[in-house]
């Protein structure tokens, strides 16, 4: 879909009152099929994300988020990709406990001997 003003009204106008509307340009001078809508009330803007965001208009998909500056999406992408790795790194680490070792009773000994030093020294100041 090639946006214009007057389209991108009549998708977006009738949640709200709309404040401005930016048309992207495209660096080889095709019409563009990306845009900024900004509404005058956040809550207008956050219900017409809630009812537009994947729907299909003219044969096209519409991707609708909230703008953020650039500062804050990087940061916020570089927390997501720490939080994944984090996960990944975790996953590969983290080795399996075979079930009977916990049925054998040398390990629920262990267990609670362990437990029992915890708690004596939780309370012995460091």
């Amino acid at each position: 879909m090639n946006y214009t003003e007057e389209n991108l009204r009549g998708i977006f106008g009738h949640f709200g009152e709309i404040e401005s509307i930016r048309i992207l340009p495209t660096q080889d001078g095709q019409p563009s099929s990306r845009a900024f809508v900004c509404y005058k009330q956040p809550d207008v803007a956050a219900t017409a994300r809630s009812n537009l965001h994947n729907q299909i208009i003219e044969g096209k998909h519409l991707f609708v988020t909230n703008y953020e500056l650039p500062e804050i999406r990087k940061k916020i992408q570089a927390d997501a990709k720490d939080k994944a790795d984090f996960l990944n790194m975790k996953r590969q680490t983290a080795a399996p406990i075979d079930p009977s070792l916990l049925q054998r009773p040398d390990t629920i000994q262990l267990i609670q001997q362990i437990l029992t030093l915890i708690q004596r020294n939780m309370g012995r100041p460091q």
